[in-house]
């Protein structure tokens, strides 16, 4: 939470808490992606659901707000996601917000010899990107 806070008072955005009818989902948002990753400087689309909130479409649904508020509020060029390479529910996300795949990274904060290690890229530019319309309001 320290980190969340730091970045919103540093940047002026982060992520936010997901509140599905009362109950803390989550987080989802935006944030600088730290200094030693390979495709830095960039802002990264990020989401973190409970278990328990997982495949009822509110990682995408939440994504497609946040793309909006990237593109149109802070005017970002473009928005990055990355995910462990197994991870296919957050690849499919990726996909259908309307990232493109961009190849594949070992992630520096993680061991050489965590399973974990390797990640996959995705990216979308702003002139790429068609609003869709998402029923997840952001309120600041």
């Amino acid at each position: 939470m320290t980190r969340i806070e730091q970045h919103w008072d540093t940047h002026g955005f982060g992520p936010w808490a997901l509140d599905v009818r009362g109950d803390f989902a989550g987080i989802l948002g935006l944030k600088w992606v730290p200094p030693d990753m390979p495709f830095a400087p960039a802002v990264e689309l990020l989401y973190r659901l409970i278990p328990r909130f997982w495949g009822q479409g509110l990682a995408t649904e939440g994504s497609l707000a946040a793309l909006k508020f990237a593109f149109c509020e802070l005017r970002l060029d473009t928005v990055v996601a990355f995910a462990v390479e197994a991870n296919t529910g957050s690849r499919r996300v990726m996909e259908k917000v309307g990232m493109v795949y961009g190849g594949d990274f070992d992630h520096a904060s993680i061991s050489e010899l965590s399973p974990l290690r390797r990640h996959v890229l995705y990216s979308i530019k702003s002139a790429d990107w068609h609003e869709k319309p998402s029923p997840i309001r952001i309120v600041a």
